[in-house]
């Protein structure tokens, strides 16, 4: 066997697997290779180094921390959950939309969704026009830019809807995946009570479509926070210590530092809860003059929400506030939610209010395109979590069909409902298979 004390072990396994990198050798050829080195395989008969050997070549199929590869079933129940989100959306008159996966870095970053994404985004250098490109890290950005410079201005409010995947430089504490398909839908150009009630309302609609229950939509003012702060006027230091205070939760922390508008931050934590009963106490609290215009606007939002689950018959799905829950929301300037589901970790949505900014300030090529700003409401949902809750498709008719079997008489059967396999004489049958065709007919296996 390999000893693993040799001082040429390492020059060893590098030369190996460079060898690897340009073709891939059998298990066979490596032990031969190593031999070459004389390196004893010892007192291991052939088979078994072979087996030592495949050991070694399994580790080629490892992937990157955050990457996963979908196995048929995982798949196949993912691929029908976007089918059937994007019948919902497409249902409402929402139009679909497929962006590209990269993007000159300076479209992506430009002011707006996308000058929060800098970190979370992979970057490489284009070989044809040498400019750098980022790597989508969220569907937002791209929606941004696509309504200011590639629709029609005149034709607002205008509803888009998508399915891509995007990639993160980096996994998340509660999100371990770097890669993963967001679904959602954007309302461009309206900001009205309407529109918040319909995105919030159609993403409930499309998790109780893939057969979620026990739903949270946890309502939030991300920018409430910092107009707090702002208005006291509070040193660095202790503005410093109450927000890591805030980010915990921590009453007793809060409690313990001096500073104005203490009993308006203990308040609205007290307040965290159901949204009807929370809005009513913080409305009644002293707050800067446009968070009071987004609370009130919110207790009307809240209000259109609830009416519509009770015409939809959801009484499984809670709406709750919490006027501290901020992770996530850095592009978010308005009403804003996420949503959660009982038994499922991690969220299974976000979405909430933004502005979208492309023009001079987003340095378009364009210089005579004065700087725009369109108010926006969108959601979007992360199918790495929601896929965990989907139930597994067994409704199918799979035939076993002999090679034998033409073309024509193949898609009769097809027409008919039937998932065909096309297997030789010797194959052996999948599991899967529901049906064999003999004698010209499908027959129960």
């Amino acid at each position: 066997m390999i000893n693993p004390g040799s001082k040429r072990l390492s020059v060893i396994c590098a030369a190996s697997l460079k060898g690897l990198q340009n073709r891939r050798d059998d298990a066979k050829s490596l032990i031969d290779f190593f031999c070459a080195y004389e390196y004893c395989i010892g007192d291991h008969n052939e088979e078994q180094s072979l087996e030592i050997m495949s050991e070694f070549e399994a580790h080629l199929g490892l992937l990157p921390t955050g990457f996963v590869d979908l196995m048929p079933e995982e798949a196949e129940k993912e691929a029908s959950a976007i089918q059937a989100l994007m019948s919902l959306f497409t249902g409402y008159g929402y139009l679909r939309i497929k962006p590209p996966l990269m993007e000159f870095e300076e479209s992506l970053f430009a002011p707006g969704p996308g000058a929060s994404l800098t970190k979370d985004t992979f970057r490489v250098m284009d070989p044809v026009s040498r400019r750098m490109l980022g790597v989508r890290a969220d569907i937002t950005p791209q929606i941004a830019r696509i309504v200011c410079t590639r629709l029609p201005q005149d034709q607002s409010p205008m509803r888009l809807t998508y399915a891509n995947d995007v990639l993160r430089a980096s996994a998340g504490q509660l999100r371990t995946a770097r890669q993963f398909t967001q679904v959602g839908c954007e309302i461009a150009g309206d900001d009205s009570r309407a529109s918040y009630a319909e995105s919030a309302t159609l993403a409930i609609l499309g998790l109780k479509r893939l057969g979620v229950h026990d739903i949270t939509l946890d309502i939030t003012l991300p920018r409430l926070p910092d107009a707090l702060l702002d208005q006291w006027g509070l040193e660095p230091a202790t503005r410093t210590s109450l927000l890591n205070a805030l980010d915990k939760r921590d009453r007793d922390g809060i409690a313990a530092l001096d500073f104005e508008g203490k009993g308006c931050i203990l308040s609205l934590l007290d307040a965290t809860g159901y949204a009807a009963d929370a809005l009513d106490k913080v409305s009644a609290l002293d707050l800067p003059k446009t968070m009071k215009v987004e609370t009130e606007k919110l207790t009307g939002v809240v209000a259109d929400i609830q009416v519509a689950l009770d015409q939809l018959g959801l009484d499984d799905v809670r709406l709750t506030f919490d006027a501290f829950e901020t992770k996530g929301f850095e592009y978010h300037s308005g009403i804003a939610f996420s949503l959660f589901a009982k038994g499922l970790r991690g969220e299974l949505g976000r979405g909430g209010h933004y502005s979208i900014r492309f023009g001079a300030a987003g340095k378009s090529d364009d210089t005579s395109q004065d700087d725009t700003s369109q108010k926006a409401i969108g959601f979007t949902l992360y199918m790495d979590t929601i896929r965990s809750a989907l139930s597994r498709t067994d409704d199918k008719k799979i035939l076993a069909v002999p090679l034998r079997v033409g073309w024509g008489e193949l898609e009769t059967l097809r027409s008919e409902g039937w998932t065909l396999v096309r297997m030789g004489e010797c194959d052996d049958i999948p599991d899967r298979v529901t049906h064999i065709y003999k004698n010209g007919k499908p027959e129960e296996r």
